[in-house]
């Protein structure tokens, strides 16, 4: 993956190989087949890697988060691929992103998100060429921010993962708009988006909003995509990721210019609770997400598979203390 215009160096991170992503969508489209199967791909990938490595893992607010990631396997030419990173055992995803990256710094930029998506205990995360024409040798990386069960009150029914569709108004769009709202007593800690895999449409934003009661999501078709009447308008589709406050938790924010930036949260003693950004609330253009991850402890990277031509980039993770 080139590096966004701003951003800073990458800190090294190990990551497991795992297969390839022909075969999800379909078992998207199945949510139970979905969590079985996801499962047993995280079993087999997953690795853990903490917010504080030189120390135990810190406790925001006993929220005590740490990060996990996992990668797809780098094969040449392959259209589509996932990963999925997974929660260690207690602990439920608050928040997640994926990143794009390739052997040849630069060739990827006609691969793009197109599903960025939470479970209980693990966050997915699938990429696709532009026309899944094919590329170089790439892969694509996912990333789960993860919490104790305990503090984000599950027992008492407070956690939980809300999905919402674009409203029937937007079916003919080439930009669609989503948002998913979380229940009375609950915040967002973090979000998730989803779009369709045919090579002609991608992912351009997923955020909560400020007073975090909502997430955002948006997708974008590119210029020459023609469906088939016959067929159902495609849909993004925004995730909530909603549990009891704590920790502090906050919507932290910055606009960019080029085609990345790196936010690191405002108060330099917390961390990110869950990733986010990309474009607006309209239409950007043919600019689609090419990474949106927790790129080191307290910092999220953003980085569009273009440059937007009315706007600037915008990174704004959700923020939590880190004890």
């Amino acid at each position: 993956m080139s590096r966004p215009q701003t951003a800073r160096r990458q800190r090294s991170a190990t990551k497991t190989d795992i297969g390839g992503a022909g075969t999800l969508r379909p078992c998207l489209r199945r949510a139970a087949g979905a969590r079985a199967w996801l499962a047993l791909i995280a079993a087999i990938a997953t690795i853990a890697i903490q917010f504080a490595a030189a120390e135990p893992a810190a406790a925001s607010g006993g929220l005590d988060l740490q990060r996990t990631a996992a990668s797809s396997l780098l094969v040449h030419d392959e259209v589509q691929k996932m990963a999925t990173a997974t929660c260690p055992s207690g602990k439920l995803v608050v928040g997640g992103g994926g990143a794009i990256w390739s052997q040849k710094p630069g060739e990827t930029n006609n691969a793009r998100l197109t599903a960025l998506i939470p479970t209980r205990t693990t966050f997915v995360a699938e990429a696709e060429t532009q026309f899944l024409t094919g590329g170089p040798d790439w892969r694509v990386d996912a990333y789960a921010v993860c919490a104790n069960a305990k503090a984000l009150g599950d027992k008492a029914g407070k956690y939980r993962i809300v999905p919402a569709g674009n409203s029937k108004e937007q079916e003919r769009n080439k930009f669609k708009t989503a948002e998913a709202r979380c229940p009375a007593g609950t915040v967002a800690y973090g979000t998730g988006a989803f779009v369709p895999s045919n090579g002609r449409i991608g992912l351009q934003m997923t955020r909560t909003s400020t007073p975090l009661d909502i997430s955002r999501a948006t997708g974008r078709a590119d210029d020459a995509y023609r469906p088939d009447p016959r067929d159902p308008p495609w849909v993004v589709t925004s995730y909530a990721i909603c549990a009891q406050p704590a920790g502090g938790l906050h919507f932290d924010a910055e606009l960019g210019p080029g085609n990345g930036l790196v936010h690191q949260c405002s108060n330099r003693s917390q961390v990110v609770a869950g990733p986010g950004g990309g474009g607006g609330l309209n239409d950007g253009g043919q600019v689609w997400l090419k990474s949106l991850y927790p790129h080191a402890d307290n910092d999220v990277l953003v980085q569009m598979t273009g440059l937007f031509s009315d706007r600037q980039v915008l990174a704004s993770p959700t923020c939590a203390d880190r004890s």
